[in-house]
């Protein structure tokens, strides 16, 4: 049978574990997680790729998608 202080002092141990591990996940996620060069820059959404006129043809490519969208930039 445990008494009270033993009881505790496990309970105790187990917190400190949960937090010992989610920290160490945490620090592992922090350290390893997607790189701030691989996210494209705002600018790099925006390209040009030809002209028409007097007018640029831009290429943007919206955040999280893999389809382009074209329109003409006529300074």
């Amino acid at each position: 049978m445990q008494t009270n202080g033993e009881a505790f002092n496990e309970f105790a141990r187990g917190i400190a574990f949960c937090i010992a591990v989610v920290g160490g996940l945490m620090l592992f996620v922090g350290i390893f997680g997607t790189a701030d060069d691989a996210k494209p820059k705002p600018e790099d959404r925006f390209k040009v790729v030809d002209t028409y006129g007097p007018c640029e043809v831009v290429r943007y490519t919206p955040k999280g998608d893999a389809k382009f969208t074209y329109f003409l930039d006529c300074k």
